[in-house]
């Protein structure tokens, strides 16, 4: 009988290895990792990249980029489900909504309303009054500012400069001037609109308006560029 030399006795490195996990697998009652399980464990040789399938490349690329999201996250002080548009991020959108001030334009009628009384004078305070309250922003054109100073004029300058006054106090005046005149033309081509009342819808839209109001029930049925509605006193939701 051959005697093996104690060269050809001395186990391998590799199943030293494997013999000293089975063993602690064995005692903790979990199984034994293969090889490649190990590989991948990281316990051994990484496997070659060159050698990743595709489908394991996706797996890495999408977890590498929840990673990145959730860490973008946690630096910006917002959580990943409003970066996905969740409910968060939703109730800020109707936050900023609410914030965001809405620009009215009053046509000439509702300010003569406000200012001398008549059948319309209640409904004209009402909607100031929700204005007032939701923080809008009011505008009208100098067309009206020029209309509403005709009868101070009989009284004197003085009366003119506190009408003037309060109407700059309470409203924006937008001008008529050269850069409205483009939109003057494009709206008076509607030979159904008058002057001034197209002069009144170019300068709302040069102010770029939310919400024109009027008491003329035809205009509510024109549109006019960056003027998002036009609505009647009657009508209007404020």
């Amino acid at each position: 009988m051959r005697r093996e030399s104690s060269a050809e006795r001395r186990p391998l490195p590799h199943a030293v290895r494997d013999g000293a996990v089975a063993a602690a697998s064995l005692s903790s009652g979990r199984p034994v990792p293969s090889e490649a399980g190990r590989r991948q464990d990281g316990a051994g040789p990484r496997a070659d990249p060159r050698h990743v399938s595709p489908a394991a490349r996706l797996v890495r690329a999408r977890v590498g980029a929840g990673v990145a999201r959730r860490s973008a996250a946690r630096a910006g002080g917002t959580t990943p489900r409003s970066l996905e548009g969740g409910r968060s991020g939703r109730l800020r959108s109707a936050a900023s909504r609410r914030l965001r001030v809405t620009r009215v334009f009053w046509d000439t009628n509702l300010f003569v309303y406000l200012f001398e009384g008549g059948e319309f004078a209640g409904r004209v305070r009402q909607v100031r009054s929700r204005m007032l309250a939701r923080g809008d922003q009011l505008l009208t054109s100098a067309l009206t500012l020029g209309e509403l100073l005709v009868k101070p004029r009989e009284k004197g300058d003085a009366a003119v400069r506190d009408h003037e006054t309060t109407m700059r106090s309470i409203a924006t005046i937008v001008p008529f001037d050269a850069s409205c005149a483009p939109r003057y033309a494009a709206i008076r081509a509607d030979r159904s609109i008058k002057a001034p009342d197209a002069i009144q819808l170019a300068c709302a839209g040069a102010a770029g308006t939310d919400l024109f109001i009027t008491n003329d029930d035809r205009l509510s049925r024109k549109h006019v560029p960056d003027v998002k509605f036009i609505t009647s006193l009657e009508r209007a939701y404020l």
